[in-house]
């Protein structure tokens, strides 16, 4: 993968297996939602366990120092498309199904890499979303970024490995089929930077509406096989990883 300047560089489906924290979470601020986002969902985006001595269940312990917070919403590209493409067989859209939900949690958990070096620390992240080809989650301002880029990045060869896995499990699938699932998805994501006490409701929607702009731009770039593209809100306060460019990467 490379990047420039100008590249960083759906359809929802009953048998998706999104975990989502309580829908009470949206209706509250950050700093209130925050302590509901349920453990299990925790374990599931950091990928280990035995980890409750290090969950920031309070606002301050995720944002320290930093009185700056941001929402992230990714999404899947194309998903439509490779539905429709694989057809209605119910064993070959569970598959297709499972192996994407397992290719998003792995993606999360690669990313939750970036952490590494506060091992000791309050982890400055919280899921509230993951499964199916949708991430949402509360990071602390300054490590957003390099956390989107990472789950992003992930999220293109995980869906990859765990599809072409599936073309492995039903030989007898057409060619048609078979070349869109080996392509795996790319992904797109909006960073919201908001202050700790901004209402995780607008917030949210804040984030996916700039993931909506985001796909509309990777799409203007490529309608057919559109890239991983984020977008983020404009906070030159939260660090000089924060812009307001839209990103794509190849």
């Amino acid at each position: 993968s490379h990047f420039s300047s100008r590249c960083f560089p759906c359809t929802v489906l009953f048998f998706f297996f999104n975990d989502p924290a309580p829908p009470e979470i949206y209706s509250l601020s950050l700093h209130d939602a925050l302590p509901i986002s349920h453990m299990h969902l925790a374990e599931k985006s950091f990928g280990q366990r035995n980890l409750q001595q290090r969950i920031a269940y309070n606002i301050g312990d995720l944002v320290q120092k930093n009185n700056w917070i941001a929402v992230v919403h990714a999404d899947g590209n194309g998903l439509g498309n490779i539905v429709r493409t694989i057809g209605s067989e119910p064993d070959v859209l569970r598959a297709f199904s499972e192996a994407l939900d397992q290719a998003t949690c792995n993606s999360a958990q690669i990313a939750f890499k970036v952490f590494a070096d506060e091992e000791n620390e309050k982890i400055p992240l919280r899921p509230v979303v993951l499964g199916g080809d949708d991430m949402t989650a509360i990071i602390r301002g300054d490590k957003a970024f390099a956390y989107t880029v990472a789950y992003l990045r992930a999220f293109e060869k995980q869906t990859r490995v765990r599809l072409e896995e599936v073309c492995l499990r039903f030989p007898d699938l057409h060619s048609e089929q078979k070349e869109v699932l080996m392509k795996g998805l790319t992904a797109c994501a909006g960073i919201a930077f908001v202050k700790v006490n901004y209402p995780f409701h607008y917030a949210y929607q804040l984030a996916e509406i700039l993931c909506g702009v985001a796909k509309k731009d990777a799409k203007s770039i490529d309608q057919d096989h559109p890239q991983s593209c984020l977008k983020r809100s404009e906070e030159r306060r939260v660090g000089k990883e924060c812009g307001s460019t839209v990103s794509t990467y190849h």
